[in-house]
């Protein structure tokens, strides 16, 4: 049934238009192809639930304040020089409070308008009571 073309074996094709004519091979082991004309060809598609979970950017999670912060000192511990080790816990100390805690407390407010909106209505009374404005 198959043929030897140097290291290539040439295995017969058989035609889709007379499949049902051709007596059945008890040898053959083979499922018949799907044609064009026999299946609905589609691209897989991607919905925006698919694309926002997982582990990509958009659906990842920031660290909380501590987490943040035990990575500036463990970051620390590296170094065995004290001048170092006190550099980078400055160093750690300032973004974590600073500025990751000022930016997860805009994120924060800004997620939903009406903590937005109370949030804007507490400050400006504070400002009012302090005679800022």
């Amino acid at each position: 049934m198959t043929a030897t073309d140097g290291d290539r074996v040439v295995i017969p094709l058989r035609p889709v238009d007379h499949a049902d004519e051709m007596p059945p091979n008890p040898e053959a082991n083979a499922q018949p192809a799907r044609t064009r004309e026999g299946g609905r060809w589609s691209l897989p598609t991607i919905t925006l639930p698919s694309i926002m979970t997982g582990s990509n950017l958009l659906a990842a999670q920031p660290p909380s304040l501590l987490a943040t912060w035990d990575l500036h000192a463990r970051s620390a511990k590296f170094y065995d020089s004290k001048i170092l080790k006190g550099l980078r816990y400055t160093y750690g100390a300032l973004h974590t409070y600073t500025c990751a805690a000022p930016g997860y407390l805009i994120i924060w407010v800004a997620a939903s308008f009406p903590r937005l909106l109370a949030t804007v209505v507490v400050l400006v009374a504070a400002l009012l009571l302090l005679g800022v404005l």
